[in-house]
């Protein structure tokens, strides 16, 4: 079996359960422009994949209020859904293993790199 010096991880699904956060973040967004929600529990598996362009469109956010979607999604992610995410059962044992026997870890995520530090 081949040995791999890099481990790379998807951040949000994978890592850290971020679904709740996803979810406020959508929402806050979302209300802004007047935008109800009937799939409300559904919506942060619908914004957590896809770019948020993409899932914004499915809301019918017109092509002019996406960027201003995306920052108020954004800024309300970093302020006030930090504590919404858990770590996966496991997680941190597995890296702390994964560490241990050398290997450079990396994370990858669509999030901004300052709200992923501080998730």
């Amino acid at each position: 079996m081949k040995e791999y010096k890099f481990v790379f991880f998807d951040f949000d699904g994978t890592l850290l359960n971020t679904i709740n956060g996803t979810k406020e973040s959508a929402l806050y967004a979302l209300k802004h422009f007047n935008i109800l929600v009937s799939d409300a529990e559904n919506i942060g598996n619908i914004f957590c994949g896809p770019p948020l362009r993409e899932s914004f469109k499915k809301y019918n956010v017109n092509d002019e209020d996406i960027e201003e979607a995306i920052k108020l999604y954004r800024k309300y992610q970093s302020e006030n859904t930090v504590e919404c995410n858990e770590l996966y059962n496991g997680i941190e044992e597995m890296l702390s293993t994964l560490k241990k026997k050398g290997k450079k870890l990396i994370i990858v995520t669509a999030k901004l790199e300052q709200t992923a530090i501080k998730i």
